[in-house]
C-alpha cells in the first residue's frame, strides 16, 4: 500500500511539473481531494496518509563529547560531526602510517579533513 500511495505521489508530482512546464494544466486542492486537469481530463488523487521520520543528523554533537584521536576505533570516529566512515578510515589510516598526532592540529593532514572540518570538530577531539 505505501509503494501505491508513493507511486501515485509521485506520478501528480510529474504531472504538475509537465503541466505547468507546458502551461496547460491547473491544480486544486478540494479539501482532502487533490484534482489535477488537463484539457479535458480530470485526475482525482486521494488523500494520501503518509508517514513523518524524524531524522537524527551526524553535525548535532553533544557539547560533552570528547574523542581520543590517539585511540579512538572507526565507530567513536564517526560520532564527530562531519566525520562519517571514509574519513573515520582516513584518519585510522594516518595514524597508522604516521604515528599518534602530537596535537589535534596534526589531523588537518589526514585526507579529507581541512580546516572547515577541523573547526567542526576541534571542541570534541584530544590527543590525551
Amino acid at each position: 500500500m505505501k509503494k501505491r500511495a508513493l507511486d501515485l505521489l509521485m506520478a501528480a508530482c510529474l504531472l504538475v511539473c509537465l503541466g505547468f512546464l507546458g502551461g496547460r494544466m491547473s491544480v486544486m486542492l478540494e479539501g482532502p481531494t487533490l484534482s489535477l486537469s488537463q484539457g479535458a481530463q480530470l485526475v482525482r488523487l486521494p488523500e494520501l496518509a503518509l508517514e513523518t521520520y524524524q531524522v537524527e543528523e551526524n553535525d548535532e554533537t553533544p557539547g560533552e563529547l570528547r574523542v581520543n584521536i590517539n585511540e579512538a576505533g572507526e565507530e567513536e570516529l564517526c560520532q564527530l560531526p562531519q566525520i562519517g566512515p571514509a574519513r573515520a578510515k582516513n584518519i585510522l589510516e594516518y595514524r597508522e602510517k604516521h604515528g599518534p598526532f602530537a596535537s589535534i592540529e596534526e589531523i588537518r593532514a589526514v585526507s579529507g579533513i581541512g580546516d572547515g572540518i577541523f573547526q567542526q570538530i576541534r571542541e570534541h577531539i584530544t590527543v590525551d
